[in-house]
């Protein structure tokens, strides 16, 4: 699952416009318009989920800056976009690369001066 913000939404956009315009790029498991609690107006921005990494990069390229219920939405990623696998393989090499690593304690840094 990869989430994007979407940002400048127009008053009028409901969680529905959001859900259409992003399906064109793939499978949206959720999208919303956050809303003023008090008021229920649109806070101009919301979140969009979709299923995979490469589809939430081809809605990001190619509806970020596109006008949408007469406004021009920003879309950018929400958090960094890593499959499980590239964590996996990050923390493994965090593990070698601190394995690998000569650690010199305090003693040993007084000694040597």
């Amino acid at each position: 699952m990869s989430k994007v913000y979407v940002g400048n939404l127009s008053w009028n956009t409901t969680d529905d416009t959001l859900r259409d315009a992003f399906s064109a790029f793939g499978n949206v498991t959720d999208s919303i318009v956050m809303r003023d609690r008090d008021t229920g107006r649109s806070r101009g921005f919301g979140f969009v989920t979709l299923s995979s990494v490469s589809e939430a990069e081809a809605a990001i390229s190619n509806l970020n800056d596109q006008d949408l219920d007469g406004r021009r939405i920003r879309v950018n990623w929400l958090t960094l976009p890593l499959e499980p696998e590239v964590v996996v393989v990050a923390a493994a090499v965090v593990v070698v690369a601190m394995a690998a690593a000569e650690v010199v304690t305090a003693e040993e840094a007084e000694v040597s001066h």
